[in-house]
């Protein structure tokens, strides 16, 4: 059986590089975190909102808490789960065909009902989620689709399949704006950007179907977004240039930044699948210390990584250790996060 190996970071951050100045990591979590929450979403449905309302800003905190909540849901519902579970006779549905060879026999329907009752005995069943929704298309159910997906993401917030094909059945269902907002968020979450945002553009371009308006919107979308991060990111570029001309020589470091972070949660399935890797992510932090926006700068090579990676920021933010106080402008950061399992 595999375990995690931690180090005293939890083995991710390995390195911290920023700029204009050298940063340090410490384990201590960010204690004034939740007093600087964006958003109050209370359950499933308006944490999903919120992050919803935030696809088309490059301001990702609000997502990032929005996710971190979503992520005990599935603990809270655990006692429903043992319920939903007893009253399933296990040995029998042992004895059943598969879903997946009911679904090869053409039984689609039975296939469905299988899944169902494989999800109630599963712990992460996220991505079976995704292949019941997707079976509920083809079953021509956009509205039980729709339910499934989002039942996927409350066990795997971060997975762009899930956002996608959540704005998919909701297309489906007329609703584009929803579906627009839902399917930039999954493109954000994309371990494949260029692959998706390809993809977009090909389905854009085919005005034979309904969908090419909302495409199309996807992508314009995604290009607003982008030019506000390459703004913000340019600004803090252009900073550390004007310190080093009006210094006159190297540049000098007018505060050291200590970039502060709690200890990330494995992601479940990359453990089971025995997923390791590293990840760099590019971060920027916004003057109260907190992560305002991050790209992946080098892929573990899993999607379930790197996301997981992502989301941790939110629980990181960065001070200035002369005075343990808040920075005094944006700052980026390059930061290192090492997924490794031992048996």
């Amino acid at each position: 059986m595999r375990r995690l190996r931690l180090t005293p970071y939890a083995a991710f951050c390995i390195s911290v590089l920023a700029s204009p100045a050298q940063a340090q990591v410490t384990g201590e979590p960010f204690s004034s975190y939740g007093q600087q929450a964006r958003n109050a979403c209370k359950d499933l449905v308006t944490c999903v909102d919120s992050i919803l309302a935030n696809a088309f800003d490059f301001d990702l905190r609000p997502s990032f808490e929005a996710m971190q909540k979503i992520k005990f849901f599935p603990r809270a519902d655990r006692e429903q789960s043992l319920r939903a579970k007893a009253g399933i006779d296990i040995h029998q549905h042992a004895r059943k065909s598969s879903w997946r060879e009911e679904v090869e026999k053409g039984n689609l329907v039975q296939g469905i009902e299988a899944l169902r009752n494989t999800i109630l005995l599963a712990s992460a069943p996220a991505e079976l989620n995704l292949q019941l929704g997707t079976l509920l298309l083809q079953n021509n159910d956009a509205v039980g689709a729709e339910q499934a997906f989002l039942q996927g993401i409350k066990f795997a917030p971060y997975n762009s399949a899930l956002w996608e094909a959540w704005g998919q059945a909701n297309l489906l269902q007329n609703k584009q704006d929803l579906a627009v907002r839902a399917i930039v968020v999954g493109y954000e979450w994309s371990a494949q950007k260029s692959t998706s945002k390809a993809r977009f553009a090909r389905l854009a371009k085919d005005t034979s179907k309904p969908y090419s308006a909302a495409y199309t919107q996807v992508l314009e979308a995604i290009s607003r977004r982008n030019m506000q991060l390459i703004t913000a990111w340019g600004a803090v570029n252009q900073q550390s240039v004007n310190i080093v001309k009006e210094q006159g020589h190297k540049k000098v470091f007018l505060q050291r930044p200590e970039l502060r972070c709690a200890p990330p949660e494995y992601p479940l399935d990359a453990a089971r699948n025995g997923y390791e890797g590293e990840v760099r992510i590019d971060v920027l932090l916004d003057v109260d210390g907190t992560v305002l926006a991050s790209m992946i700068d080098k892929s573990s090579g899993f999607a379930e990584l790197d996301s997981a990676a992502r989301l941790s920021l939110s629980a990181c933010y960065g001070v200035d250790i002369r005075i343990s106080g808040p920075l005094k402008e944006r700052m980026r950061a390059k930061v290192t996060y090492q997924w490794k399992l031992e048996n």
